[in-house]
């Protein structure tokens, strides 16, 4: 026998993967674009990315113009894992989009 509890949070679970993923579906086709506009120069010329002695000078703050070390560390991780692949860092971006849409719910 199910609690009522256990089934306000399944109902409340698969509610949120829905909304997830009804986010997410019309973001799709940008996973296989490319670079757009600063993008290549944000992150593929970017020597805080690029390097892996980058994430110490990126929480520095010295090497850049603008400090906005958790956006540059999470390109710095991405770079680690799809290099200068742009549909890696678009699916995360993807990802990032249905989350915070479930967040906001």
């Amino acid at each position: 026998m199910n609690s009522p509890a256990l089934t306000t949070r399944s109902s409340t679970l698969l509610r949120g993967v829905v909304l997830a993923i009804l986010v997410a579906i019309p973001h799709l086709p940008a996973v296989s674009g490319g670079w757009l506009w600063d993008d290549g120069d944000i992150l593929v010329s970017n020597p805080l990315v690029t390097k892996p002695s980058g994430l110490v000078d990126i929480w520095r703050g010295k090497d850049s113009l603008d400090f906005f070390p958790l956006t540059t560390t999470s390109f710095w991780l991405e770079y680690r894992l799809w290099g200068p692949w742009p549909p890696g860092y678009r699916a995360v971006n993807v990802l990032l989009h249905a989350v915070n849409a479930v967040l906001v719910w």
